[in-house]
Order: structure tokens, then C-alpha cells, then sequence
């Protein structure tokens, strides 16, 4: 069944991928770009982490590609020792922010525009609540949670049951958790992660969750779908959100 997605006057969206060198370090990014529109804000998405990250993959594209044809470019990145960008020995999560923040910048300069937005999901939103920190941009922030360490004592536990159901021990796979490498270090590192929240970050989540720092002006709210939990080959997509953020980044949701 197709995705339940937003009628928008649109844009014939072009594919455009390329490596961006930071700092030495190769980052893969696919932007989805608007033809024909005058471009005047760009978006740039943080994606979830692990087992998340490979479930949320088609539901993100979508996400670009709607707001490509609202005449929004959409930029989607591998953050460094993930995904198709290269390896940095000392990179971890606590950088990644900063390569946002970066891709930012590039492509602000690409696309003639100082109106940015950092795109984060679930674990995303750590890299783009601190982006938009450093940048003075604004930050979406789609199912986030309050810290690292909640998200990753979910997932901790998550493993735990799935290998109970299994009859397996609980580090059968090293540092794997549901199919995925966190390293240790990662681990350390997410730990200390919190969303940094200022006047210009929206949340995008369900009633249920709670982000008690966000002022509730900036809430908006979708139906809860963990699209991110879905299983591998059902590449779920989030139509109603995906229609809430791309009305909201077009500055018509209230």
C-alpha cells in the first residue's frame, strides 16, 4: 500500500550525492533538491542510530523527498564510522553535532540560504539540537528523547528481551545490540548526550512522550508509530508525520 503522504503544489525533486570532506573525513550525503523553485531555507537531516537508523531509512527519504517537492532542499548524511562515510578513529557520537553543523555551512553555500533547520530523529535529535546550538538555526526534533542514556537503556533492555525470547546469552554478539556494533566507547559517549533545546526547537511526537523542557507552544503533535522498530523488510513510512514536519518546515503548521 502506498504511503499516506501530503498533496503539495510540487516540485520535480532531483538526487544528488556526494562526498563532503570534514576535517579529512569523508561524509557521504544524498540531497534531495527542488527543480525549478527559488530555494530559500534547507533542511538538514540527522537520522537515528544502529538497528533504528536501518528501519527509519526509507521513512527519512520520504521525509526528503516531500520536502524537496515543497521547494525545500532535504539533506540526508551518514555521520562518520557509520553507514557510506569513512572511519575517524577518535569520531564518536559527541561529534556528530558538530559534522551537522558543518554540512550546514557547506551547503548554505551551495544553495544561497542562511535558513536552516536540523532534522533529528529519535537518536538524531542529539546531533540536531546541538547543531542548531552552535549555528544559531532551528532544530525539529521527531520522537526525541530527554538523554542518551534513557535511549540506550531502552535499547539495552530491548536486546535483553529479544535474546530471552531466543535462548541466547545476553553478550553473544559482543557489543551488538538488536544486530548492530555500539561500541563501548559510543556507549560512554551517548550517556552524557541531552537535548539542548532553545527558543527555535520544535518537537514532533506523540502524546505520550514526554520532553518536559520543551515548552508546549512548540509541541506538535502525530500519532504514535515507531516506525524505527518496524520490521527490516517493511520500510515503514510515517505519512501523517512526515505531513506535519513538511507543513510545519514550510512555516504552515501552528
Amino acid at each position: 500500500m502506498a504511503p499516506d503522504l501530503p498533496s503539495l503544489t510540487s516540485y520535480p525533486a532531483d538526487i544528488r550525492v556526494a562526498y563532503v570532506d570534514y576535517n579529512g573525513t569523508a561524509l557521504f550525503t544524498c540531497a534531495s533538491v527542488p527543480i525549478g523553485a527559488q530555494v530559500e531555507k534547507l533542511v538538514i537531516l540527522c537520522p537515528s542510530l544502529g538497528h533504528e537508523y536501518e528501519r527509519s531509512h526509507r521513512g527519512l527519504g520520504q521525509c526528503a523527498v516531500q520536502l524537496a517537492r515543497a521547494g525545500i532542499p532535504a539533506i540526508r548524511f551518514d555521520y562518520s564510522n557509520t553507514g557510506d562515510s569513512a572511519e575517524d578513529p577518535v569520531a564518536g557520537p559527541s561529534r556528530w553535532g558538530d559534522e551537522a553543523a558543518f554540512l550546514a555551512q557547506h551547503f548554505s553555500g551551495v544553495f544561497g540560504v542562511s535558513d536552516v533547520t536540523f532534522l533529528g530523529l529519535r537518536f538524531g535529535a542529539f546531533a540536531a539540537s546541538a547543531a542548531a546550538m552552535q549555528t544559531a538555526g532551528k532544530a525539529c526534533l521527531w520522537h526525541p528523547v530527554s538523554g542518551g542514556a534513557a535511549l540506550l537503556n531502552e535499547w539495552e533492555a530491548r536486546h535483553r528481551d529479544m535474546n530471552d525470547a531466543l535462548g541466547r546469552a545476553l553478550n553473544a554478539y559482543g557489543d551488538a545490540i538488536l544486530g548492530w556494533e555500539i561500541p563501548r566507547q559510543w556507549r560512554e559517549e551517548m550517556s552524557t548526550l541531552s537535548l539542548q533545546l532553545n527558543t527555535s526547537s520544535d518537537i514532533v511526537a506523540s502524546s505520550s512522550e514526554d520532553i518536559s523542557a520543551c515548552p508546549r507552544d512548540r509541541w506538535h503533535e502525530v500519532p504514535q508509530n515507531a516506525f524505527w522498530q518496524a520490521a527490516d523488510d517493511e520500510g515503514m513510512v510515517p505519512g501523517p508525520a512526515i505531513a506535519k514536519i513538511v507543513d510545519l518546515l514550510r512555516g504552515g503548521a501552528s
